[in-house]
Formats: structure tokens, sequence, C-alpha cells
């Protein structure tokens, strides 16, 4: 079976929109030719996770156990080991997972590749070894992949716990983005990124472009935007849910921050934009939208007459009802949770676009490429 052949049955079966998207499969079988898949022959139903991990020691059991409590069966636990300085490795064997040790550190692009080699189910999941899975998230990404226009499904995430201020802000940040804009990226089937915490592929796909590739910081985002290159969609599923460990200091949060930033930067360099116009619009409106929030905030203080404190205490206030009403549509079991955080959210969002504006500089103007891994926690 080919790529091709994935995205014929795609619009076979896309029900009301099978003529736009007959033409779309015709325009794309005139402009290339046929990626042959990897490998040959039949799969074996199921799922294979993977977990690549690096001194994980703290959290890759509670990760194996989540995974091994799903309401569907994997078909394969498999624990990747960069090559670690703790016992990440040892207790990964003693919670029931396999683990393949790599001699040297290669980064997680390249170690979940030196996995994905030998993957035989149908599907593959990237889970980071610091996640928690809902006992029923993999039944929930399964149904997603029913649309055969679907290349990866990715999950809900929210903190694993409430200690911090760091988590707690991220607590609402995580409800606000994906019940607002994630799930609006869905509907225009143009989801931004499938995030690595947890993320369903077809693994012939996956093997198809190569895996993860290990020129940027970012692999789940450098991957996303291949496939939808390729005429994929990304499925976000809110049922599917995983809870991951979050930074608990300001200089985990902005090393974070950093990475993610710098490699967005990163993967608008090395991508072509080819048949994604939709993906294309969305990514450019956040990134003049976060570039321009600044300027407008400072042209609203010189030329209002109205106290500083009065657009501040007016934005916290609506602020306040947004939050409250998305709390209430979102999770609401958690809204009380929600609202607590508000606080920390606002001093997050600072802090956020203070780290957005310093990778732009040292990303794109001062071409300081960044290679090594920060961790986040």
């Amino acid at each position: 079976m080919t790529l091709n052949d994935y995205q014929h049955q795609a619009f076979r079966t896309s029900g009301p929109g099978r003529s736009r998207a007959l033409w779309r499969e015709r325009r794309r079988r005139r402009t290339r030719q046929t990626t042959p898949l990897p490998r040959n022959g039949t799969r074996r139903h199921g799922v294979t996770a993977l977990i690549p991990a690096y001194n994980e020691a703290h959290s890759i059991v509670s990760t194996i156990e989540t995974l091994l409590k799903q309401t569907v069966p994997l078909a394969q636990i498999l624990v990747i080991d960069d090559c670690s300085t703790d016992d990440t490795a040892t207790l990964a064997c003693a919670a029931g997972a396999p683990v393949l040790k790599l001699s040297h550190n290669t980064g997680k692009a390249r170690a979940l590749n030196q996995a994905l080699a030998e993957v035989d189910t149908a599907y593959v999941m990237t889970v980071d070894a610091d996640t928690r899975l809902a006992p029923d998230a993999l039944a929930h990404l399964l149904a997603a992949m029913d649309d055969m226009r679907v290349g990866v499904a990715c999950a809900k995430v929210l903190p694993w716990q409430l200690t911090t201020l760091w988590e707690r802000g991220r607590l609402v940040e995580y409800t606000l983005g994906q019940f607002i804009h994630k799930s609006a990226q869905h509907r225009l089937r143009s989801v931004l990124v499938a995030s690595g915490c947890c993320a369903l592929y077809r693994t012939p796909v996956l093997q198809s472009v190569g895996g993860f590739r290990p020129g940027t910081i970012t692999e789940d985002l450098d991957t996303t935007w291949l496939l939808f290159e390729e005429g994929f969609q990304t499925a976000f599923v809110a049922e599917a849910r995983c809870f991951t460990m979050e930074p608990t200091t300001l200089q985990m949060y902005t090393r974070q921050l950093d990475r993610w930033y710098r490699g967005m930067w990163q993967c608008l360099a090395c991508h072509t934009w080819r048949r994604t116009w939709r993906l294309k619009l969305l990514v450019y409106w956040y990134i003049v939208d976060a570039l321009l929030a600044p300027v407008a905030l400072v042209a609203t203080l010189i030329g209002t007459t109205q106290s500083p404190l009065y657009w501040c205490g007016l934005a916290f206030l609506l602020e306040l009802g947004m939050v409250g009403l998305v709390a209430v549509g979102a999770e609401p079991r958690r809204w009380r949770e929600i609202l607590s955080g508000l606080p920390a959210y606002l001093l997050l969002r600072h802090i956020n676009l203070y780290a957005y504006l310093l990778a732009f500089w040292r990303e794109r103007m001062q071409n300081q490429h960044l290679a090594i891994w920060h961790k986040g926690h």
C-alpha cells in the first residue's frame, strides 16, 4: 500500500465533501509521484506505545502503569532509554516494559526513530515519560482514526498536579487554549501541533515521511506540519485526556518556553508550506498577533485619558468572565481550581510574551539556533 492509497481511501469515505476531495486528490497526483511506504506485507492489528526517556526515573513507572490500564490493550510498550544516567531503564523493566537502551544520547527525535523502524503494528503512539493517560485515552484516539484523512490524533493535555504557581497558571492556559483555539483549529482541519505528550499516528504514514526529523528542537510540531503537507489532517480529541508534569520553578518554565518558541521558528524556516494555506494562515495569524500585542498595549495606554489601573482592572474582569465561562464548559468539575489559577495565568501571559520575543530575536535576528534539549521539569 502507498501513501496515495491512504489518501484515495480518505476521499472515498469523506461523505458530502467527496467531489471537492476528489478534485484535490487528482491535483496531488498531478503534482507529485506516489510515495511508497517503507514496509510491505500485512501489519499486526493494534498499537505500539513508544516512550522516549532521559533521566525520567521519578515518573517512568507511573507512565507505564497508566498505559497498562488502558481499556484498549496495547500490543506493545517500548521504552527508549536515551543513555540515562539514573535508574530509568531499571525501573521501566521492573514495571513490565521492554527497554531499548541507546549507547549514547541522541535526542528525542533520533531515539524515537530507532524504535519506529521496528514497529509492525498499524498504529504507533508516542507518550512522554512524564505523562499519565486516562484509562480510556487510547480508545478515544483510535475512534478518531476511523476518518482515513486523519494521519495523527492528539490528546487533551492537563497538568499532572497543582502545587505551584506555574502549574496553576498552566491549568488555565491549557483549558483556554484547547477549549477555544485548538477546538477551532480542529473544526478548520488545521490543528497546529499534535502534542508530543500523547499522540497516535498511522505507522505506515509516519514511516513514509521518514519518522521524526532531528533538524528542529520541537519534533512534534515539525511532524504535524510535515504530515499536513502530505495531505493528512490532525485530529484533536478532547475526550482523550493526558496529564503531564509541568515546570515547578521560573527557570524550568522559561527554559521550556524557550525550547517551544525557538522550535517554532526553526520549523517555520524548514517548511515549504505547499498545499497548506489554512495552516499557513493560522500560523502567521498567531505570529502577527503575538508580535503586535505589546505595540497595541503601549498605544492603548498612551492614547487614553483613563488611568492605567482602570484598564488593568477592566482587563482582569474580562479575563475573569471568559475564564469562568470556559471553565464551566470545558472542565465543569474543576472550575474552582481554574478560577483560582487566574492570577497565576495573568503573570504567565507576560512571561510568555517576553520569552516569545526573546526567542524571535535569538533564532531569527541573531541566528543562534537552539540544538540542546532543555528539560521543562
